[in-house]
């Protein structure tokens, strides 16, 4: 009698040992899933906070077209500038900097092209520019 309720109780036990077993690997499972998904929005985030580059904008824009590499270089080379121009003004702090900054650009291919509009939303201050007065 004592030998059936011994071998019952090692029986509950095997079974309790393997169940705790399975429902380890299980939660191993589960926290190496959760370590994979923070990793994976940590580094979205990531390039959600960096700008794009030129060459990726380009690219992306253009991904349907065929162009020719020279003038993909020139297209590279005129948003690299703009982009380059525009951070400089960001970065200057006082309105007198910002001033001679912008006396120093001259507009006239802008004017040229009528392309005075295209950037008005980069610069505040346009040196030699009319204003209309109400």
């Amino acid at each position: 009698m004592a030998t059936i309720q011994r071998r019952k109780r090692e029986s509950k036990r095997v079974q309790h040992y393997f169940k705790m077993k399975k429902l380890q690997d299980k939660n191993e499972n589960l926290e190496r899933k959760v370590r994979k998904f923070r990793k994976r929005i940590q580094r979205l985030q990531e390039r959600a906070h960096m700008s794009d580059s030129p060459r990726s904008q380009l690219n992306r824009d253009l991904k349907k077209y065929k162009i020719p590499h020279e003038v993909k270089r020139k297209l590279i080379f005129r948003t690299s500038l703009s982009v380059d121009v525009e951070q400089s003004y960001r970065e200057m702090k006082s309105k007198k900097k910002k001033c001679e900054f912008m006396s120093n650009i001259h507009f006239k291919y802008r004017k040229k092209y009528h392309c005075l509009s295209d950037s008005k939303p980069l610069f505040q201050y346009e040196v030699g520019m009319r204003r209309k007065r109400a």
